[in-house]
């Protein structure tokens, strides 16, 4: 099975159990992250940014390589409102390098 096979696979089944938040799916996220490539180590809730909290920083060595936010499966990341827009419009102007899932 591939990479996000097994990724998609993990998050439906715990998506299946009708108890999941949006914490509930990181473990499978940091496995597939930390599959992409040897050298780069995702680290779940790192130290606060002064723009806030992304929920993983991707390193390289001691180089931030990227930031992920990760979003329930109920949040439609193209149009958020309240205070995941607020939250989004900060990110985005803090870090260059941000993804959302």
């Amino acid at each position: 099975m591939s990479l996000v096979s097994n990724f998609l696979n993990d998050v439906s089944n715990v998506y299946a159990t009708g108890k999941a938040t949006e914490h509930s799916y990181r473990s499978a996220l940091q496995s597939l992250l930390s599959s992409l490539a040897e050298d780069i180590t995702p680290i779940n809730e790192p130290k606060r940014e002064k723009c806030g909290a992304p929920d993983f920083i991707l390193q390289r060595d001691d180089i931030a390589i990227g930031h992920l936010e990760a979003k329930d499966i109920n949040v439609y990341i193209r149009s958020m409102k309240d205070a995941n827009k607020e939250q989004q419009q900060r990110y985005l102007k803090a870090l260059p390098n941000l993804i959302y899932t």
